[in-house]
């Protein structure tokens, strides 16, 4: 594991590659792409984890960071998810260049894998794994001012209850979004995005409403798409395990099973 900076000098990005530990050594390599806000916290452990995993199957991963996101330089107050879907695209190329291959797999975590989705027509990747995709932003954002709301009255959070009004403007649990990503998640559908059909598309849900199902749209758009439903991943809707740390040990298997 080797932690290094990367993309432009004056807004360096953070990432943390994984070469490969296996002699049986695979000819693609894999781009983690994390979450954003309390979920990138709860979920950092064990994308880390996995990434150990497949590199110990021979695959070169790479995890980073967005801009104004962990260790990455830039205001998570004044970023929007066009500056996040470049940021992919930049960790992709540096990938590509540290590994010497030229077939990218990506692995995306909730919004991670709606913004892969995002950059993949510029980015060329071999295939897409989803792990609970955003289908829907206007979902999430309604989810995390819910948690929000939950957390303020909670007692085992507050000593008094307080309300939205004690809040700056889009804070929802520890972290300020800024008004550029909100808006834009609001509009955000996955449908909308310009996907190319030649890509290999796996969604692995915790929900099985059809609601926020992709299988219906991309079969019917002739993609090669599979989807599984797996319960108990996330609970992100939950405000019992907002600062839990995921686990993935039980959908590694499948996602290993995918990717060989």
């Amino acid at each position: 594991m080797h932690a290094f900076y990367f993309g432009n000098s004056d807004k360096p990005l953070y990432g943390v590659s994984h070469p490969p530990t296996s002699n049986n050594y695979r000819n693609s390599a894999i781009l983690i792409c994390n979450s954003i806000g309390h979920e990138y916290i709860r979920s950092h452990r064990a994308l880390r984890q996995l990434a150990n995993r497949l590199a110990d199957l021979g695959y070169y991963v790479m995890r980073f960071d967005y801009t104004g996101v962990g260790d990455s330089s830039g205001d998570f107050n004044n970023v929007s998810l066009s500056d996040w879907k470049n940021d992919i695209n930049l960790a992709s190329e540096e990938l590509k260049a540290i590994s010497a291959q030229d077939r990218i797999s990506v692995i995306g975590l909730r919004i991670g894998a709606t913004l892969s989705l995002m950059a993949s027509s510029q980015c060329d990747f071999n295939n897409i794994i989803m792990l609970d995709p955003v289908t829907s932003g206007k979902h999430f954002t309604d989810n995390l001012e819910l948690l929000q709301k939950r957390l303020l009255v909670d007692p085992d959070w507050f000593a008094q209850e307080r309300s939205m009004n004690d809040m700056l403007e889009n804070e929802y649990l520890g972290y300020k979004y800024s008004s550029n990503v909100i808006q834009e998640l609001n509009s955000l559908f996955y449908s909308k995005f310009d996907i190319p059909d030649y890509q290999l598309l796996s969604t692995i849900n915790t929900s099985n409403d059809e609601k926020y199902s992709m299988k219906k749209y991309f079969q019917d758009n002739t993609y090669d798409y599979t989807e599984e439903y797996i319960e108990d991943m996330g609970d992100w809707e939950e405000l019992s395990y907002i600062d839990t740390s995921l686990t993935l040990n039980h959908v590694s298997n499948h996602i290993c099973d995918i990717l060989k």
